[in-house]
């Protein structure tokens, strides 16, 4: 029988269940682990709103989970909530681990192109599949698939190529399109081969397009070709062959891309330049002589005729030549000759010649005159130079820094140059552009903010206001940092 004073005893162990059973009821129904698996259940079946509504309440209860912040992420990119993915990603990478962040980096971009092959606007559909295969983006299967019978060949080709190499099928699909009557279509199978080309029975398709109709085809199959493994002799001497057979091409495109990726490789072949190649037409093809040239070379002579000659381009890479060689002599003659061209384009290369002769007074000229061109480029490039050799520094540092508060691209490029300079005004107006710049000025500022390791925040938020083409751009540099 029980007493009165059992009663307040009876009390205490009633309050003490309830409190347990609510506590278990809460943890069981509420905890971070369900709320998550009801999310995922919710998402599986497509259920965006619903997903995001129930892990929405979930993160106010649990700010701290994981696993919550993780899947909101991932809500946010299959909803093409930009902003809130950004948010979200701040969050989750506020709690997880270092391989973690970067599976969580990798899937955003992976997202990015998955969307951006499904756009309505081919372009947008061509650049998404482009930087796919250029990238090499896992977990694209199912979108590539897809990719792969999109109306527009280009978009098909670019999307077989991101297949490579783990896909035979990207490789099958390629070889059609080599075989297809536009020559775009030929070259973007040639390019897309270049992941696998050590495997003889690619090689054997770029030698065939090697010695295609169309010059910009046996451009792109002489590039591909040069990606070859020295490990890979048979394949590599065939390709020399092929390489130093284009050098006789008719088309220049074809000689300029030879030349610039035998000069690439001259340490491993001993490619050797020539007085020709000096004189040819095409500029890839005489700068890639300039090139492979060596610190001494007993061809003075021809420089000194080169360097006086009426190619003004030509002739200021061999002032330069023969400045690095000691010979001083009449040195920044071609330059000044060049800075009173009409064409600004030769006046930029005037100095950006210059700033590789910083023992030659008349490239210090050629500069302090470019910093006050009426042409903007020109300008930016004379700075670029100025501060290169530590030739009138305040005066290159007000030029830039008077350039760079535009909003387009001549803007971006000053501030480059400030940037790679170090210094922080630099930063700061690239991360101002990539938010209130002109498409053009975004996308070369996220480009330098790349380069630099700098800014990422900056570059997060161009990835989530876009537009497109400044979305895709991002996510290459969000790739570029964090991919690997």
């Amino acid at each position: 029988m029980k007493t009165s004073e059992d009663k307040p005893m009876q009390n205490f162990y009633s309050v003490f269940l309830s409190v347990i059973v609510g506590m278990y009821s809460s943890f069981f129904f509420g905890c971070a682990p369900r709320i998550s698996s009801k999310g995922w259940e919710a998402l599986n079946k497509g259920d965006l709103d619903g997903a995001r509504e129930l892990v929405g309440e979930g993160v106010k209860k649990h700010s701290n989970s994981k696993e919550l912040r993780d899947l909101m992420l991932r809500i946010d990119l299959l909803s093409r909530d930009w902003n809130s993915a950004v948010k979200s990603y701040k969050e989750f990478k506020r709690l997880a681990y270092k391989k973690e962040i970067v599976a969580a980096r990798r899937l955003m971009v992976a997202q990015t192109i998955w969307w951006g092959l499904k756009e309505e606007d081919v372009s947008i559909r061509r650049e998404s599949a482009k930087l796919a295969q250029e990238l090499g983006v896992g977990g694209l299967g199912e979108v590539l698939k897809r990719a792969v019978k999109d109306e527009d060949v280009l978009v098909r080709a670019h999307a077989y190529g991101a297949m490579l190499p783990e896909n035979f099928g990207g490789w099958l699909g390629l070889m059609k399109l080599s075989h297809f009557h536009n020559p775009h279509i030929r070259k973007a199978a040639a390019q897309g081969m270049g992941k696998v080309v050590d495997r003889e029975y690619v090689f054997d398709v770029l030698l065939r397009l090697s010695r295609d109709e169309d010059p910009d085809v046996r451009a792109a199959a002489v590039g591909a070709l040069s990606g070859v493994s020295l490990k890979n002799k048979t394949l590599f001497k065939s390709m020399l062959e092929v390489l130093q057979g284009a050098l006789k091409d008719p088309a220049g495109p074809v000689r300029g891309e030879a030349a610039y990726r035998l000069a690439r490789i001259k340490a491993r072949i001993g490619f050797e330049w020539s007085a020709e190649m000096l004189q040819d037409p095409e500029l890839a093809v005489r700068l890639a002589a300039f090139r492979a040239m060596k610190g001494k070379d007993k061809n003075t002579e021809v420089l000194q005729k080169v360097a006086q000659g009426d190619n003004m381009y030509v002739a200021f890479r061999a002032e330069v030549a023969l400045a690095k060689r000691g010979n001083l002599k009449n040195c920044g003659l071609a330059l000044k000759k060049g800075m009173n061209s009409k064409n600004w384009a030769v006046r930029a290369a005037a100095v950006n010649a210059a700033s590789s002769m910083p023992d030659c007074v008349g490239a210090r000229d050629v500069v302090k005159k470019g910093m006050e061109d009426p042409h903007v480029k020109v300008k930016i490039s004379a700075a670029r130079a100025a501060l290169n050799n530590n030739w009138a520094e305040a005066r290159a540092l007000q030029v830039l820094k008077k350039i760079s508060r535009g909003r387009g691209e001549d803007a971006a490029g000053a501030a480059e140059v400030l940037a790679l300079k170090k210094n922080k005004k630099g930063i700061e107006r690239l991360e101002e552009l990539v938010s209130g710049g002109t498409p053009v000025a975004k996308i070369r500022a996220l480009e330098v903010l790349g380069r630099l390791g700098k800014g990422r925040s900056a570059v997060l938020d161009g990835w989530a206001g876009g537009p497109w083409s400044v979305r895709l751009a991002a996510a290459k540099v969000m790739w570029g940092w964090w991919g690997k």
